[in-house]
């Protein structure tokens, strides 16, 4: 054993089990939200009320049966791109934006197609 690892191990076995278990519990939530927290969406971007870490996720949930009807909804109200924030879990990428503008569409599908980023789909 080197004389870190002997250190460390001396320091630790004068810690109750308890104490272990906390100090792990609050390393494994760190790196949990490190890893799950929602992109940083600025806050000029409309969108529906956003939470802390979970963005504008209950909305979606709460509307999700009539999603395509909600998003079109927005649109109307917000007349621009809107979007927001949601935790980065299960797929979800950490942040959606719905573009209403029929320009904005048309520069993105055509005119500068090839500079976005795409799935294996297209």
């Amino acid at each position: 054993m080197t004389s870190m690892a002997a250190t460390l191990f001396s320091m630790l076995s004068h810690l109750a089990s308890w104490e272990l278990g906390v100090g792990v519990s609050i390393i494994s939530a760190i790196q949990f939200y490190l890893k799950t927290r929602p992109l940083a969406i600025p806050s000029t971007i409309p969108g529906p009320k956003r939470y802390p870490y979970i963005g504008y996720l209950l909305h979606a949930l709460r509307y999700w049966h009539v999603w395509p009807t909600e998003t079109t909804r927005l649109a109307k109200l917000y007349k621009r791109t809107w979007g927001g924030p949601l935790p980065n879990l299960g797929g979800l990428p950490g942040g959606y934006f719905y573009i209403h503008d029929e320009v904005n569409i048309k520069y993105i599908l055509s005119t500068n197609f090839d500079n976005y980023v795409k799935g294996s789909i297209w």
